[in-house]
């Protein structure tokens, strides 16, 4: 599977506020926002990113890179480690960051079941906004900011990026969604 580049290209997000309604609505791209559209981020937003790990290693380096250069510092990352037999849980453990906890499952417990162990883990660790991201991906160092501003300005109580393939910045990956009332 060819990896995917998070926010490097133009972002496409969906919103849903409180009342559920779903609408579309558009972000830029890191450093091609008018320049009359200062972006800012509360000081107190804390941004917890949970990962399911299952032999990464060989995709994970470059998440990291882009994790550390982030320009945003206060965020989280729980990485569930679903039973590695590489050496993906040892990258994570040797970042010896305090803002990066590893759980190791004795057991493959699935994506699911995992990314819900990471976001119980997020919640009760004090997040305020969590993001659920694959550690196959590379992003600017301003995705962060850009992403809680973004949700931020739309009320947003979900938001996804347009994901763009790394091999290719002009193909989308995913480019959005919507959901429907029942």
């Amino acid at each position: 599977m060819e990896a995917a580049r998070v926010g490097l290209a133009r972002l496409d997000f969906i919103a849903v506020n409180e009342d559920s309604q779903s609408q579309g609505a558009q972000g830029t791209a890191p450093g091609s926002a008018p320049e009359s559209t200062p972006v800012s981020t509360p000081a107190s937003t804390s941004v917890h990113r949970v990962t399911i790990l299952y032999n990464s290693e060989g995709a994970l380096r470059p998440f990291l890179d882009s994790l550390l250069a982030q320009g945003m510092q206060d965020w989280r990352l729980t990485a569930i480690d679903n039973a590695s037999t590489d050496g993906a849980p040892g990258m994570i453990r040797d970042l010896a960051d305090p803002r990066i906890s590893l759980v190791r499952n004795a057991v493959n417990l699935g994506f699911a079941k995992a990314a819900n162990q990471g976001l119980r883990l997020a919640v009760q660790g004090g997040a305020e906004f969590c993001v659920l991201i694959n550690n196959d991906t590379e992003f600017a160092p301003d995705f962060l900011a850009r992403f809680v501003a973004a949700k931020d300005r739309l009320g947003a109580g979900v938001i996804s990026p347009r994901i763009m393939y790394a091999g290719d910045h002009e193909r989308a990956w995913y480019a959005g969604g919507h959901f429907e009332r029942a």
